[in-house]
């Protein structure tokens, strides 16, 4: 079992650099077999196509900023210390070296393919994401109004994308460092609360 598992693990790193190096549609699985150190058969064993192969790498992406970001809704807490830790786990996520090369190729299809594992990337866009579930409990509790919960949760991440990730990914900016990291995310929660009508303060309660 652990062997299928490392040939499985194999094909996929081979078809994340076929697919970066040579484009999806260039791409051939006789290649990615190659890469891969096993036969075309084994390949075909895994993933029956480009297609299905493609599935899988954009899965692993977006289940990394769906698992990464958990966090349960605690209402004896701070809104502000919670958006904070959830801003800390969305950066970490998508500031990761290995998160960020899978992103390049993903990306990069979908934009001329936009059909491409679509429905991979409806779970963000509906908000089935840890974020996405704390922004819906912190409304179903009444700690902050919020019309359309997974909206909200994709424009604080978007607001942290702007900084923690598009620069990276577009302009091969290095990460921000820990004080540029701390001051961001500072800011996009304070502008998050002001925005949901939290005078400067009212999230800030400690924990009781």
């Amino acid at each position: 079992m652990a062997l299928r598992k490392d040939k499985r693990e194999a094909i996929i790193e081979a078809a994340v650099a076929e697919f970066r190096d040579t484009g999806f549609e260039s791409a051939k699985m006789d290649d990615i077999a190659a890469r891969a150190g096993v036969s075309k058969r084994t390949v075909y064993n895994h993933f029956p196509s480009k297609e299905s192969l493609f599935h899988e790498i954009s899965g692993q992406l977006t289940d990394r900023l769906v698992g990464g970001t958990e966090l349960p809704f605690n209402s004896r807490k701070s809104l502000q210390k919670q958006l904070e830790e959830l801003a800390h786990r969305y950066v970490e996520v998508v500031s990761d070296e290995n998160f960020m090369g899978l992103a390049r190729v993903v990306l990069r299809e979908k934009v001329g393919q936009p059909e491409l594992s679509k429905e991979k990337f409806e779970r963000i866009r509906r908000g089935q994401t840890g974020l996405g579930e704390w922004m819906r409990e912190a409304a179903r509790q009444n700690a902050l109004e919020l019309a359309n919960p997974a909206e909200d949760a994709r424009r604080f991440s978007a607001m942290l994308s702007e900084f923690a990730f598009w620069p990276q990914l577009f302009s091969g900016q290095p990460p921000m460092n820990g004080e540029e990291k701390e001051r961001v995310i500072a800011e996009t929660v304070r502008l998050f609360l002001r925005g949901k009508g939290c005078r400067d303060g009212e999230g800030e309660a400690e924990e009781r």
